[in-house]
């Protein structure tokens, strides 16, 4: 049989006291990385909320744009009774619309350029009617039934065209 190793009483002291040591340390590690979870977990909630917080503050700028157009067209509406030269009327309505675009620019909406005669393209064009044509015409637009439009590269509403077959 084997003879079981008896330790001196300063040699247990000793393993005790790096028994001891170690689970501290793994104490240590283990609070350090509840703290580093606990610190995840806020930086998340925080950013969540920065989101959430300047995605409203983005909505209220345009609606308060909007709200402003709203307001011109309330006082055409109302002025439209007294108005008796179309010609007011005309730039009345040439203002709103240009405060319209003023806050498409603000938010940085851009109208697509596309024009009669270029090539279709279905990145930034929707073919809504065929028209038949000349074969050199072939996939051609021939006509923009509505203006498409881009928010940061991206299209948001394609140009729905016309197109030669």
């Amino acid at each position: 049989m084997e003879e079981i190793k008896k330790y001196t009483e300063e040699e247990e002291q000793l393993m005790n006291e790096i028994f001891e040591n170690q689970i501290k340390e793994d104490n240590d590690y283990k609070n350090k990385y509840l703290y580093a979870l606990a610190e995840i977990e806020n930086i998340k909630k925080r950013t969540a909320q920065e989101k959430n917080e300047l995605m409203f503050n983005v909505k209220k700028n345009v609606v308060n744009q909007v709200i402003s157009v709203v307001d011109d067209y309330e006082r055409a509406l109302k002025s439209n009774k007294d108005i008796d030269d179309a010609e007011q009327l005309k730039e009345a309505f040439k203002l709103m619309y240009k405060k319209f675009i003023s806050l498409l620019n603000y938010v940085k909406v851009e109208q697509i350029q596309v024009k009669e005669g270029d090539e279709f393209d279905t990145k930034f064009c929707e073919a809504v009617a065929s028209v038949p044509g000349d074969e050199d015409k072939k996939n051609t637009i021939c006509g923009i039934v509505q203006p498409g439009y881009m928010m940061d590269d991206k299209v948001i509403r394609y140009t729905k065209v016309a197109v030669v077959s």
